[in-house]
């Protein structure tokens, strides 16, 4: 396997950024928060202070004019002010940082899959609803590790989203709201979701995204779900053999866009994946083609974690929800998987 380490300057490069990243996601998200405006408004002769929440008027009184009142305008936009002049400077900051991030080779990511991902994070509230699934996810892993891999493990017209069911976008912010498929418009407007596969949307250039979860494991059935009932949203559908998949911890890490500008992935814990991937590689019915890379992306993924990732050892309970039988032999082909890491200069970013 063609596994690359970064040298020293492009990871400085990396964690800087993703330091930068974290700063600037933390005051964007408070910033966020202050969406609307706050105004007073005159009924029948006396002001009250209205919290408007967004451009369609919606929103709430606060209270009569009075010294209490007073004191929550005054702060809320001060406050407001303050969070936007840190939010402006962080932003810049990062937007200087682009032409060292390309120049470093780490802007590894196509720029539509990071486009994505960022309207996703838009609506984030600090849980994991939609989790990067496939071969998308191997950008996050070669930076957690400081590598990077060849471009052709990593080549891919699409990504997998995993939902979350038990968690919820707040979709509320979304103006006009229109569920996930408004998010991916906000990535690229020419996104619309197939007619015959409603879980999955494409844009002009063949670009997929694909919206999956995990089937009961007392179900046969394949059936798809709406993800927020709204008539033309995406709708997910039911994979089978995934439950264990959907219950592996969830690790997020900082990659950058080919655009030179960070995000943040939400990914199956690297154990789980490689784990996924070498059972994938063994099914019986599962293309040959696909076997193949399959068992490709699996074994670097176990090369990664020996040489690399010693934080997730493959005997640990965290996985304690994945099967027996997987977790068996998961151990076995990473008591087996050989190291070959080439120290060198980073190989080009994929040209995809």
């Amino acid at each position: 396997m063609n596994i690359n380490e970064i040298n020293e300057n492009s990871r400085r490069i990396l964690i800087d950024v993703a330091q930068l990243y974290e700063a600037y996601l933390a005051v964007d998200s408070e910033f966020r928060s202050y969406r609307g405006s706050m105004r007073w408004k005159k009924v029948n002769g006396k002001e009250y202070l209205f919290r408007q929440r967004n451009s369609r008027g919606d929103g709430k009184s606060l209270g009569a004019r009075d010294a209490h009142t007073q004191e929550i305008y005054d702060n809320f936009h001060a406050r407001k002010a303050e969070l936007g002049e840190r939010r402006k400077s962080l932003l810049d900051r990062l937007t200087q940082q682009r032409g060292f991030c390309i120049a470093a080779g780490i802007n590894r990511v196509p720029k539509i899959a990071a486009d994505v991902a960022r309207s996703i994070r838009l609506v984030k509230t600090g849980s994991h609803p939609l989790i990067v699934v496939g071969t998308s996810a191997l950008f996050a892993y070669e930076n957690m590790a400081g590598v990077h891999l060849e471009p052709a493990l990593l080549a891919s017209e699409d990504i997998d989203l995993m939902w979350d069911v038990k968690r919820k976008l707040n979709l509320a912010v979304v103006e006009p709201v229109g569920g996930l498929l408004s998010l991916l418009k906000k990535a690229d407007r020419t996104f619309e979701r197939m007619p015959n596969a409603p879980y999955r949307a494409a844009n002009a250039k063949g670009y997929m995204v694909d919206l999956i979860k995990p089937a009961p494991a007392q179900s046969h059935k394949t059936t798809r779900v709406s993800f927020t009932g709204h008539k033309h949203d995406l709708v997910a559908v039911e994979i089978h053999n995934l439950d264990w998949l959907y219950a592996a911890p969830v690790v997020s890490a900082t990659v950058i866009g080919n655009d030179g500008l960070p995000v943040v992935f939400d990914v199956p814990d690297p154990r789980a994946f490689a784990a996924h991937k070498l059972w994938l590689s063994a099914l019986p019915n599962r293309s040959p083609v696909k076997k193949v890379r399959d068992r490709r992306q699996g074994i670097v993924m176990l090369q990664l974690l020996k040489a690399y990732l010693h934080d997730y050892p493959p005997d640990s309970d965290a996985l304690r929800g994945l099967p027996q039988s997987l977790r068996d032999n998961l151990q076995s082909e990473f008591d087996r998987v050989v190291i070959e890491p080439q120290k060198q200069t980073p190989i080009p970013a994929p040209g995809f």
